[in-house]
């Protein structure tokens, strides 16, 4: 199999998929885009289902690889819940909500399987993270690492359904369910290091996206 068409095919899927939605993109469309003819696609990838699979699969390998850049370049945990949570309050402002929403409707296999899959990485790196923070000082060690992770990747449902014609701003969003909980479980450092440390990252995203927009 020719890989680098592979990988053509699922660039482009998954583009249009967050573009657009993925129930008003057809395989045709795909096809279409790439160039190629629907037999060729349907001989690299036998249905919709396992073209979305590996879409996710792949948004999966892209997260991971973000995540490892920020923890790279971060010194400490606040640093790195804070760069962690405008990361991915960008990437939910460059995605079509209809992407999520269709997400949601949808419960193949390929789609089941990445979804517990997800759930449970992220659930693990929480964890690490929140014990990381326990170790530094920041995050109270009274507080139930388990049980606060498994809320916090949760929530994500939750704040995807306040997305989709909410009068809240994303930043409002992302603030009251992922930070204002990290805060609520932070100690008197932790929670001056997370508001010191705000500002400047919103006017980095604010920067980031006019750029993208200008381009």
């Amino acid at each position: 199999m020719d890989n680098e068409l592979r990988g053509r095919i699922v660039d482009t899927a998954l583009s249009l998929f967050t573009g657009n939605g993925i129930k008003s993109v057809s395989m045709d469309d795909i096809a279409q885009k790439v160039g190629i003819s629907k037999r060729t696609l349907y001989e690299v990838f036998s249905s919709k289902d396992e073209l979305l699979g590996e879409c996710l699969q792949t948004i999966g390998e892209m997260k991971r690889k973000r995540q490892t850049d920020i923890y790279n370049s971060c010194s400490n945990f606040v640093e790195i819940v804070v760069r962690v949570l405008f990361d991915m309050m960008l990437i939910v402002k460059r995605t079509n909500p209809l992407f999520y929403q269709d997400l949601l409707r949808f419960h193949t296999n390929s789609v089941i399987k990445m979804h517990t899959r997800a759930h449970e990485e992220a659930v693990s790196e929480l964890k690490a993270l929140l014990q990381r923070g326990v170790k530094e000082g920041f995050i109270n060690p009274k507080a139930n690492i388990s049980l606060i992770a498994e809320i916090l990747v949760n929530n994500q449902k939750t704040m995807r359904n306040y997305l989709f014609g909410s009068r809240y701003t994303y930043e409002e969003i992302f603030a009251s369910t992922y930070l204002m909980q990290i805060r609520g479980i932070s100690t008197l450092k932790g929670v001056e290091a997370i508001d010191q440390l705000i500002g400047s990252e919103v006017l980095h995203l604010r920067e980031t996206l006019e750029a993208t927009e200008e381009k």
